[in-house]
């Protein structure tokens, strides 16, 4: 094969892949604007939106969240959430740790999930590559 037909198959690897992951984007209800980012809608649930404007100042890119007490939406969860969507080069780990961090300085006590309600984890989708920290049991009145 020559250079230029390895490059050819190079550009028609890359659009597929991009066209799959724009195609699980949607799926999943993730919407990227026109620069790349991901676009938080005006309709955040009132007892979450202090939650998602640190999160969002602190540099993270949130794609799903709800006050759990709300439901605008069928797939808002009981408790109160955010998910926070990674770029794919990001150490989901570090990331995890960082948002720990960052909560427990807002006062929100990670320690015991299954005691104060408050689960913070990273998740890796295999199927849409699509790297997440979930931060499940949240709510605004728990912040300081």
């Amino acid at each position: 094969m020559s250079k230029n037909e390895n490059l050819e198959i190079l550009a028609e690897l890359s659009r597929r892949v991009e066209a799959a992951t724009d195609e699980a984007l949607r799926e999943s209800g993730i919407v990227l604007g026109p620069n790349g980012k991901v676009e938080i809608p005006d309709d955040i649930n009132p007892g979450i939106r202090e939650t998602v404007r640190r999160l969002q100042e602190a540099g993270y890119e949130t794609c799903d969240s709800g006050d759990g007490e709300t439901h605008d939406h069928t797939c808002d969860r009981q408790e109160g959430y955010v998910v926070i969507l990674l770029k794919d080069d990001d150490d989901i780990v570090e990331h995890v740790n960082k948002v720990g961090a960052l909560l427990s300085s807002w006062g929100v006590d990670l320690s015991n999930p299954h005691h104060n309600g408050v689960l913070l984890q990273g998740n890796y989708g295999y199927a849409d590559r699509l790297k997440m920290v979930d931060i499940h049991g949240i709510h605004d009145r728990i912040l300081k």
